[in-house]
């Protein structure tokens, strides 16, 4: 079982840098089952035709980096 970080860290790590999250109560409740659990949540990345902005898409990318490390610290 991994160990993770508390919630309101892992909030903190996912807000860094965030310009908005949709449903933070939605995202701590998966975070707290997931924490109780012990079963990683999944990660999906969609990008759109928008995200055309290399650095942009650095950017994201180093988003789910953090998100993933948060979940296995």
């Amino acid at each position: 079982m991994a160990n993770f970080l508390p919630v309101d860290e892992q909030l903190d790590l996912l807000k860094k840098g965030a310009a908005e999250i949709i449903r933070v109560s939605d995202l701590r409740e998966r975070l707290e089952k997931s924490r109780q659990t012990g079963v990683p949540l999944r990660v999906k990345r969609a990008s759109t035709q928008t995200l055309r902005s290399p650095p942009r898409a650095h950017r994201s990318i180093r988003k789910l980096k953090h998100f993933k490390t948060s979940a296995t610290m």
